[in-house]
């Protein structure tokens, strides 16, 4: 039941509808089924000075690049650290007032040496030396001398049924492979010829999953530019970092001291990769390789060699820092806006968000007075996406209750600047300049300031999603039942270490106008009462 304070979905929708301004032709997603045309407001006009306040594309891509010379930033490691504080200095600069850091205990797990992994064929008719440039973080770990037993090809895992189209949302797809792969993987282990006690096993993974991004339609609420909606059911979301190994809980119950996992991906976009992100599994090394290493290690099983794994890593207990950043407002109000997001990654997109909190503290501190909002920005930048069991957002909402008590808004921003790269079997390339973006939106008001500014800041492929479930870290906000937007994209590219920190895939220019989007969005929520951003339909997140 709703009270006459609350409106529903297709009210909320409806007022979009009605806004007025500058007309722009659109349609909004009211379910599955339904539809509703719409024109759209044009963003606030704003003067030259304050525009120049804004970061330029050269700006971005300067920033960005500061943050990937750190190196890969795992949760812990020193490159992490460096970054951090690097992030402290940028928000003292433009006006921000440093609380106290919030740190956590952590194991941090990295590998060793310049080859830290590799797989020796010892025996057969070609003994060689196989490199393994991708690894599944947190598995066990070999030293540097690896493990040693006959090498073993278990079968190729099936692929879960998902057609172009499916009507399966991302979590559903991504649970039904997992349950899928289970299965197998026991049925497998009990038709193996003979005991996998003390063997180095291969086996194929049907990932990436075959999906496409019509597995977000059920959540869309927008999409921008809507001319280009009926080609999204057809767009490919083969994305690597979707899901990792599976099934390394059976193997080493089965006996098996090693385990290499085939992806079905190209060496170039193989090379690095981190997965899975976050997971952990039990005390057995396991590498990840790409489709043609895994056919070579597949014809070479063949002929029953032995041969040595290597996992040379180690574990670290460390501290890992929270940090929390806040830009006072006009004094008006004691309300709360909060800016979020995560500062552990692998290359330029993971993450970048705390670059763009800098851009977007320099903005808002450096307006003239009579234009600054009226509204505190409390930034949190939280640690821990790339580890386990760290609170992340959730950890932020609980240690800083006194913020949360006053925040009227939260948004949460990931993964800015990125293009599009596909990886069929014709080769690994760019497919787009921009990839697909999911904007996880409250279904109250806040999503009607939201639609009118991505064509404002053509924010292209852009989908505005609702519950009840939403990726990235901005999901403890909906939780706790502050309106909120999390924004993302996954890109194929991810969670990849590459040397450059795959800086050549970023699109600056999309990053500056990104940046001006959120700026320009937080703008007008400031306009907005409390009771304004809070009213909509409850049901929804």
């Amino acid at each position: 039941m709703f009270d006459d304070n609350v409106i529903t979905r297709r009210d909320l929708l409806g007022r979009a509808a009605l806004a007025t301004g500058g007309l722009i032709g659109a349609k909004l997603i009211a379910g599955p089924g339904g539809a509703l045309a719409s024109t759209l407001p044009a963003a606030p006009g704003t003067n030259e000075t304050i525009a120049s306040l804004l970061p330029t594309a050269e700006e971005c891509r300067e920033g960005v690049q500061r943050m990937v010379h750190f190196g890969p930033r795992l949760t812990g490691s020193p490159s992490h650290n460096h970054y951090i504080a690097w992030l402290e200095h940028q928000f003292k600069k433009n006006g921000c007032t440093m609380l106290p850091r919030d740190d956590y205990p952590v194991d941090y797990w990295h590998v060793k040496g310049k080859t830290p992994c590799s797989l020796k064929v010892l025996s057969g008719a070609a003994p060689q030396t196989i490199p393994i440039t991708s690894y599944y973080p947190r598995s066990g770990q070999t030293g540097p001398k690896g493990v040693t037993g006959p090498l073993v090809y278990l079968g190729a895992g099936p692929v879960p049924s998902i057609e172009p189209g499916s009507p399966l949302t991302l979590t559903e797809a991504v649970e039904l492979y997992e349950g899928t792969m289970t299965n197998w993987i026991s049925g497998a282990v009990a038709g193996a010829k003979g005991s996998l006690k003390g063997s180095i096993v291969m086996l194929d993974l049907p990932l990436p999953l075959p999906l496409t991004a019509g597995a977000f339609l059920p959540l869309v609420t927008y999409y921008y530019p809507p001319e280009d909606l009926p080609n999204v059911p057809t767009e490919s979301y083969k994305r690597l970092w979707l899901a990792g190994g599976s099934g390394l809980e059976q193997l080493k119950e089965a006996g098996a001291i090693g385990v290499v996992f085939g992806f079905d991906a190209s060496p170039e976009a193989m090379d690095g990769q981190y997965l899975p992100f976050s997971g952990s599994g039990p005390e057995l090394p396991a590498v990840n390789v790409d489709r043609v290493t895994a056919s070579k290690i597949r014809t070479l099983a063949g002929e029953n060699p032995t041969a040595t794994l290597t996992l040379h890593a180690v574990s670290d207990n460390v501290t890992t820092p929270s940090i929390v950043a806040v830009l006072p407002g006009d004094g008006s109000t004691d309300e709360v806006m909060v800016v979020n997001t995560h500062t552990d990654g692998q290359n330029f997109v993971e993450e970048n968000g705390g670059v763009a909190q800098t851009f977007l503290a320099r903005y808002f501190h450096k307006l003239p007075k009579g234009k600054r909002l009226k509204r505190t920005i409390v930034f949190s930048a939280v640690t821990g996406h790339m580890a386990n069991n760290l609170p992340q957002t959730q950890g932020f909402i609980d240690d800083h209750p006194d913020i949360i008590e006053k925040t009227v808004a939260a948004i949460t921003l990931e993964h800015f600047g990125t293009t599009e790269w596909l990886d069929p079997v014709s080769g690994y390339a760019e497919d787009s300049l921009y990839e697909a973006a999911g904007c996880w939106c409250s279904t109250t008001e806040m999503v009607v300031p939201l639609i009118a500014c991505l064509p404002e800041h053509e924010a292209d492929k852009t989908a505005v999603l609702r519950g009840p479930v939403a990726l990235g870290i901005g999901g403890a906000f909906f939780t706790a039942g502050i309106p909120a937007i999390g924004y993302l994209t996954g890109p194929n590219y991810l969670v990849q270490i590459a040397p450059n920190g795959c800086i050549d895939k970023l699109n600056a220019d999309y990053y500056a106008r990104q940046v001006a989007w959120f700026a320009d969005l937080l703008t007008r929520y400031d306009e907005m009462s409390a009771e304004e951003l809070k009213k909509g339909d409850s049901e929804v997140f």
